[in-house]
């Protein structure tokens, strides 16, 4: 992504309802399926500025890799973590050594050329039993500008992604899109991009909100995690979420 998005996100990521609600799913998710045990090894693959590193801490162990070296620079400053400049498709660690791998809005980037070689990287860094929670863009007719700033070059359905996670020898445990109650407001947003914004616009939407909006965000993104760890699911999301299993 741009550079001046990591700076936006070490400004907001305490506070931003984004940041929380990834948070949040996660939380859920590493409680339901992480193995328990007193030596927890965690790998954040991916870990940009550092948004989920405090979370991840609670949990084990943690390495945080980036590949973006802006991004493990402002990392630093605000971490007592273990760092590593690395690529998620080639993870620079025995294989066997983590208890869970965190993806969180990686293998959709350009960077990535090989997003099943990734996923294997992934399954073969984790030990046997071990949890991958992996967090990404769905659908492709959801491409934005925004999009283009994040460098993306791929969005994911629940079927395509499951084929890639089965393939690379995983086992599902849940699978399913998130940010449901977002999908009309990106729908309107990629519409007024098409008729009503210069072409040579580029914006990023990650900006800081006002107050109340972005508490109002807090408040859905706390009904929705409750909705989703309950199992109530939509067909629909701006989100795929999938954590699963090796074995």
């Amino acid at each position: 992504m741009e550079p001046y998005i990591y700076q936006e996100m070490l400004r907001l990521q305490e506070s931003h309802w984004w940041f929380f609600y990834q948070r949040v799913l996660f939380k859920g998710l590493i409680e339901k399926f992480l193995i328990v045990n007193n030596n927890r090894k965690i790998l954040d693959a991916g870990c940009g500025t550092g948004a989920m590193l405090g979370l991840l801490q609670r949990y084990g162990w943690t390495v945080a890799l980036d590949y973006n070296e802006t991004a493990l620079n402002f990392c630093l400053e605000n971490s007592e973590n273990i760092l590593c400049r690395a690529s998620i498709s080639d993870l620079p660690f025995k294989n066997n050594s983590f208890d869970m791998i965190n993806i969180s809005d990686v293998l959709y980037h350009r960077n990535v050329e090989d997003d099943g070689q990734a996923i294997r990287q992934v399954y073969c860094k984790l030990k046997l039993g071990g949890l991958a929670v992996f967090h990404e863009p769905a659908f492709n007719f959801l491409k934005r500008k925004h999009d283009i700033v994040e460098h993306t070059i791929r969005r994911y359905d629940i079927k395509g992604f499951r084929t890639k996670i089965e393939a690379a020898g995983f086992k599902i445990k849940d699978i399913f899109y998130a940010n449901n109650f977002l999908l009309p407001v990106v729908l309107i947003l990629k519409l007024k991009e098409k008729f009503f914004e210069k072409k040579d616009r580029l914006d990023s939407d990650l900006i800081e909100l006002p107050a109340i909006l972005n508490r109002a965000l807090v408040h859905f993104s706390k009904v929705e995690n409750w909705l989703l760890m309950k199992g109530i699911r939509m067909p629909f999301g701006v989100s795929l979420v999938c954590a699963a299993v090796k074995c």
